[in-house]
């Protein structure tokens, strides 16, 4: 992460992570339980240091894989986890020019598939995210700052030229359901194709 000159590394001048992971693996199921923190730097105000907790489940059917997760967080600022670039009204400053005057919780579910198709794969997938304002900081007014709701949708196909090449086409759409700007429901798409070499 970048830090100012004020930081100091190991210090609660600057942002310090921790995180630990078990993992199961048996059969066609494999399984993963994570948590982690982002114990924020006191720089510029004293924010509650991020805790989120996520979850992951997939099961091999042999045509094709379910694959889901969870992810549930709290004291996240939106600068952290809201990245898309045309959704950054999430992470507004305030009016003293304050970045994050608002920390953020609530959860993510995602479920997607791979399924084997025309010789390659299929990967498709959606998730939904709800989040709302937790703790507001530098004086800001909590009714400035929207709630905000996540859908997304995407698929892609990848092809094997040979055991190191392999080719893809995808495409996702998401979108919010509000932003600290009223009235603005900002979504997004992207397609890419691409080439993968192994070497």
């Amino acid at each position: 992460m970048k830090a100012s000159d004020y930081a100091v590394e190991f210090e609660n001048s600057s942002d310090r992570l921790w995180g630990a992971a078990l993992t199961y693996t048996g059969g066609p199921v494999h399984a993963v339980l994570i948590a982690d923190s982002v114990m924020y730097s006191d720089e510029k105000a004293d924010y509650d240091d991020n805790l989120t907790v996520s979850a992951a489940f997939t099961y091999d059917f042999r045509p094709w894989t379910l694959m889901t997760s969870a992810f549930w967080f709290q004291d996240a600022k939106g600068s952290n986890f809201l990245g898309h670039a045309d959704m950054k009204d999430v992470w507004t400053k305030d009016a003293a020019g304050n970045a994050d005057p608002a920390t953020y919780k609530g959860y993510a579910l995602q479920v997607g598939a791979l399924i084997d198709a025309g010789g390659g794969t299929v990967k498709v997938n959606m998730g939904w995210m709800d989040a709302k304002v937790d703790k507001t900081y530098y004086g800001f007014d909590a009714d400035q700052v929207l709630d905000a709701e996540r859908f997304g949708v995407a698929a892609a196909y990848f092809y094997p030229l040979s055991k190191r090449t392999q080719v893809y086409a995808g495409a996702g759409w998401t979108k919010d359901k509000s932003s600290v700007v009223k009235g603005s429901d900002p979504s997004a798409w992207e397609a890419v194709p691409g080439l993968v070499v192994w070497f």
